[in-house]
């Protein structure tokens, strides 16, 4: 009497006096995986800011996640729209935007990741680390304008405003004075975001006089807090010259 040859596991074998075949029962897998298989082999990367507005992309390395698992960063849950298991070895998910406060005033903290998978709730512990965004990034100058190119100008002509920071596409308004330019039409953005040009405004019942002198002030968005009360202030006075200087009354715009 010959076997099958199959590379298999089996509970039991017996011979089946009928047929003189041998019966096998084959064994079948238990409900949950033996946990010692199931692991939480790395975090990466392994911090993130906690400033109220950036999620973290983190890749969890590991072997035999399900296709269902859960994932947790200190002890909150990771909306599942945020998780995707990539394989077997491999969850993507984003970490939730925390503010600093989470820190109980510590420049960084380390964090619990845990993986729900299989039935099993798996524990990396202090795998994560969410710092204060001053520690992590290189801090930022107070906005200022640096320069208004020209200084004196007739009205109708662009004018380019520099700053130090490139954020000069969170700017929602230039007043020159009580006039307010047009940044619906005539607003124009240099490609590293740190210099705006925008048309002199005028009105026809309000024409600024030759040699007039007006405070140019840039207002933001209060989302964006860029200054502390949403606005800056040039300086240096802005000169509204007379057309017969040289300025046209339509002004070429800015390249």
């Amino acid at each position: 009497m010959e076997k099958n040859i199959f590379d298999c596991n089996t509970d039991s074998e017996k011979l089946d006096p009928a047929t003189d075949k041998i019966q096998l029962t084959v064994a079948t897998l238990p409900d949950k995986l033996d946990r010692t298989l199931i692991r939480i082999n790395a975090v990466l990367p392994n911090e993130g800011i906690a400033d109220g507005k950036h999620q973290t992309t983190v890749s969890i390395r590991g072997e035999n996640f399900s296709n269902d698992a859960k994932v947790y960063i200190g002890g909150m849950e990771v909306p599942t729209s945020d998780v995707t298991v990539l394989g077997r070895d491999f969850i993507a998910a984003k970490f939730p935007a925390v503010d600093k406060d989470i820190l109980n005033g510590e420049t960084k903290k380390e964090f619990d990741v845990k993986v729900a998978t299989g039935g099993d709730f798996l524990v990396a512990e202090g795998a994560f680390t969410y710092i204060a965004s001053s520690t992590t990034t290189k801090k930022e100058e107070p906005f200022a304008i640096t320069k208004i190119n020209p200084k004196s100008a007739s009205r109708g002509k662009f004018i380019e405003i520099e700053a130090n920071n490139a954020v000069m596409d969170k700017v929602k308004n230039v007043k020159f004075g009580t006039l307010e330019a047009d940044m619906k039409n005539n607003k124009h953005l240099s490609q590293d975001k740190k210099t705006l040009a925008v048309q002199v405004p005028y009105k026809d019942k309000d024409i600024p006089q030759p040699g007039e002198e007006v405070y140019i002030t840039l207002e933001f968005d209060p989302e964006d807090a860029i200054t502390d009360n949403n606005k800056y202030t040039y300086k240096e006075r802005f000169t509204y010259s007379d057309k017969k200087e040289g300025d046209k009354q339509d002004a070429d715009k800015p390249k």
